[in-house]
């Protein structure tokens, strides 16, 4: 699982789950570029809802759903390559 609290698990383990984190964002980037771009904005650069939007230049209804469909896809790869 991925956190930033370094109290709930090892250094190592953490490493890996970053790894796998790169590596499914850049798998995500490939296929949903858009997708990609939000997460990062969201997850790294702790943008909201409407300033990635704007970022974006789209609705915040798309940023909704890129959001949930994100998080899915992002999620399943993250199982499977644990």
């Amino acid at each position: 699982m991925i956190t930033f609290d370094e109290s709930q698990g090892s250094t190592a383990s953490c490493g890996q789950d970053l790894l796998a984190l790169d590596s499914a964002l850049e798998e995500l980037a490939r296929i949903e570029p858009r997708q990609a771009m939000m997460v990062e904005s969201r997850f790294f650069g702790g943008l909201d809802i409407t300033e990635t939007a704007a970022l974006l230049e789209v609705s915040e209804a798309t940023i909704l759903r890129d959001w949930r469909a994100a998080k899915a896809w992002l999620a399943h790869e993250l199982r499977r390559a644990s």
